[in-house]
């Protein structure tokens, strides 16, 4: 399991937080690839993390669910070798937004995962 000092997880969260702002995505999850939810933040009573971590494709794609709401999208991105990285949109967002915004965060993430542990 991954162990954040407290200043690393308020880093790491604040990170994501603003992912989901700047990507307006409806939720963002740090994972470990076994579904087991480091933090998360946004609309995150709608979305099971050991499904999300399921998504996990490996490749540059991303995955388009069917929902009550209409089409909800689900792009999963590698942090270190144990974690996961999940945002979850909707039509008020884009995947060329998503890319964009996860390109700006992904680096320091990583580097904030390998330095709790997580390499």
């Amino acid at each position: 399991m991954i162990d954040f000092q407290e200043e690393q997880f308020r880093e790491v969260y604040g990170l994501i937080h603003r992912l989901r702002q700047e990507a307006n995505a409806l939720a963002v999850f740090l994972l470990e690839r076994d579904g087991q939810q480091v933090t998360a933040t946004g609309e995150i009573e709608s979305f099971e993390p050991v499904n999300l971590a399921s998504l996990d494709t490996g490749k540059d794609e991303h995955v388009v669910l069917s929902s009550e709401g209409g089409l909800i999208h689900a792009k999963v991105e590698p942090v270190g070798d144990g974690g996961l990285l999940a945002v979850v949109w909707d039509e008020r967002s884009s995947l060329g937004l998503v890319r964009l915004r996860l390109a700006r965060v992904l680096p320091r993430l990583k580097e904030l995962w390998a330095a709790a542990g997580g390499a």
